[in-house]
């Protein structure tokens, strides 16, 4: 059956509506792919698993898609459009006056610098969980950051990935997989020992990186493992392939430059640019990262070459 109910008024599957449909609809109702109170990645993440699940009926594709995905966020190769909350302002009247809630504390501060520049009530208010640089264990109201933060101190800003894992991702997929009796807090739990049986350091808020080879994807300890380094074929080949790949992220920014020069009339005005509602200006972000990345294993390689 490829549907669950997880509680009354939540639910999901896919949907046939006539004899002849072949293929199901995903239909889901009151859960996290629907609701707004959520980020996206949430919604993303579920959804995919859900299908994955329905169509394949095989839970360890399911359990390696999670996996991977919680790797990209730990190793920061993140879209940060899909880690916005954005809760809804009730009005400052209707919270007590030390409530840790997220869109009151953004409303006070915008409140304290210009009274105008308070939300209206019933406006969404968007917000990021990072890490507190002063206090690894700050508690999670002092973790919040607006948008406007985001950009202006990007270099400092940290995004909380375990926060976002663990109280976020994880429990929207045990309300699904827990009915068949998965324990999806596993999973994360064995990404972090097999990183511990690598290195001997565990996953923490100032080590969020976890070592891979470039090239194989196999766990290392350096950035090319040993296997790969003596292979000077597969050496050549690759730096055929992350040249290629360079080139391509480099002409994208250059074209996302280009939109932000006829904006704004500066050449990095992408860079200087605080408006957040503007799309091009997390999309070329999201290229800047992947492109610096690409360019820093095309040198890797280069250097091993």
């Amino acid at each position: 059956m490829q549907s669950v109910l997880a509680s009354k008024k939540r639910y999901v599957g896919m949907a046939y509506e006539t004899r002849e449909q072949k293929h199901g609809k995903f239909d889901a109702k009151g859960i996290e792919t629907v609701r707004r109170d959520t980020c996206a990645i949430v919604s993303k993440i579920l959804q995919y698993s859900l299908k994955l699940l329905f169509q394949t009926k095989d839970l360890t594709r399911v359990r390696l898609y999670v996996q991977s995905e919680c790797e990209k966020i730990l190793n920061n190769q993140i879209n940060l459009l899909d880690f916005i909350f954005a809760k809804e302002y009730r009005g400052k009247g209707k919270y007590h006056q030390a409530a840790p809630v997220p869109a009151l504390r953004i409303a006070m501060q915008r409140a304290r610098l210009n009274p105008l520049a308070e939300p209206n009530q019933g406006e969404r208010v968007p917000y990021l969980i990072g890490i507190h640089s002063d206090n690894p264990n700050a508690n999670l109201i002092d973790c919040v950051w607006t948008l406007d933060n985001v950009l202006k101190f990007k270099l400092q800003f940290k995004l909380n990935s375990m926060y976002y894992i663990k109280k976020q991702i994880l429990p929207s997929l045990d309300r699904c997989l827990a009915l068949i009796g998965v324990n999806v807090f596993k999973w994360i739990d064995e990404l972090t020992n097999e990183l511990n049986s690598i290195d001997g350091h565990a996953i923490n808020e100032s080590n969020l990186q976890r070592k891979r080879c470039i090239l194989c994807l196999q766990l290392s300890t350096t950035t090319i493992c040993n296997l790969c380094r003596e292979d000077k074929n597969d050496l050549a080949e690759s730096m055929i392939i992350y040249e290629t790949k360079t080139n391509q992220y480099e002409q994208q920014h250059a074209n996302l430059q280009r939109l932000c020069l006829a904006c704004s009339d500066r050449i990095d005005g992408w860079f200087q640019c605080s408006t957040t509602d503007c799309p091009v200006r997390f999309r070329i972000h999201k290229v800047t990262q992947t492109m610096q990345n690409a360019q820093d294993i095309r040198a890797a390689i280069s250097n091993e070459y």
